[in-house]
């Protein structure tokens, strides 16, 4: 029979490096017109996840921002997808009442 163990989680960052990484990517954000974001959203995540440890081992974050760009843009592609297929095409659409 097993016995059940629980875990402490260990944050070891502090303000001061956050501080840094939250500046930075703020400020490269703003200056590209929020491309940067997809990468500032790596860097948080990754910081996060370095910096917690359970049973002595940290996490780890794999995505990239070159991954989530994608994404996004994706995205962006089917909602003005979309929204063409609406107004070529308005029957199509969702029926208020």
């Amino acid at each position: 029979m097993s016995e059940d163990t629980f875990e402490k989680f260990k944050f070891s960052g502090n303000a001061n490096e956050w501080f840094g990484i939250w500046i930075v990517n703020l400020l490269l954000s703003i200056m590209t017109i929020g491309i940067y974001s997809a990468w500032a959203k790596v860097r948080r995540r990754k910081y996060f996840a370095n910096h917690t440890y359970v049973a002595d081992r940290n996490f780890d974050y794999h995505a990239t921002g070159k991954q989530i760009l994608i994404g996004r843009l994706i995205i962006i592609g089917v909602y003005i997808l979309f929204n063409i297929v609406l107004i070529a095409a308005p029957t199509i659409g969702v029926q208020r009442q």
